[in-house]
């Protein structure tokens, strides 16, 4: 029984890693040659970040499915602002300053998502056809709603945050901080 469930496996892992996909209509390209892509978006590019933050290429339709948070969208805002010189942008200046501030809040969002203290939200990037032009880099991103953010970052709830009957922000405290919810 056990060497024809091994056998199963082995079998399923063949023919899922032979099945060839038709990967000639897309342009997924994180080659910083390249336009940007998954702009905001956790991790590298379209690469997303192992176990932590996967990213999936969809070839049928071209698209990313990933995760993005505040953090990931001022670290890629800033290495734009930098010329890609920043801190963990795409040709960083050695003992660099720049971008480190948003490079850490990108990876405090990472970690605090992954020990269940919700900083980063699921996203479809593109489609990114293969003449397609990258990402708008000055797109206005928002958090969905009844999104957890920190109240410096609020721009980034579209309607602000929920506020008492006063109109002062109702902010509420976990692991990673104090946040507001996005209306």
């Amino acid at each position: 029984m056990i060497k024809y469930i091994y056998l199963n496996i082995i079998l399923l892992l063949f023919v899922s890693c032979t099945i060839q996909k038709d990967t000639s209509s897309c342009n997924f390209s994180s080659n910083t040659t390249e336009p940007e892509r998954c702009f905001g978006g956790v991790g590298d590019r379209c690469k997303g970040v192992f176990l932590l933050a996967p990213m999936t290429l969809n070839y049928d339709t071209c698209t990313v499915d990933g995760y993005m948070s505040i953090g990931s969208i001022e670290h890629d805002k800033c290495c734009i602002k930098t010329l890609n010189k920043g801190h963990h942008c795409a040709f960083p200046e050695k003992n660099t300053k720049l971008c480190v501030k948003e490079w850490n809040k990108a990876v405090k969002d990472t970690l605090c998502s992954n020990i269940g203290v919700p900083r980063q939200w699921k996203e479809v990037f593109g489609a990114y056809p293969l003449d397609n032009n990258g990402d708008s880099t000055d797109k206005l991103f928002y958090a969905p709603k009844n999104f957890r953010v920190d109240p410096n970052y609020q721009k980034y709830c579209k309607y602000g945050c929920k506020k008492d009957k006063d109109g002062k922000i109702i902010l509420h405290k976990d692991f990673c901080g104090s946040y507001c919810l996005c209306k």
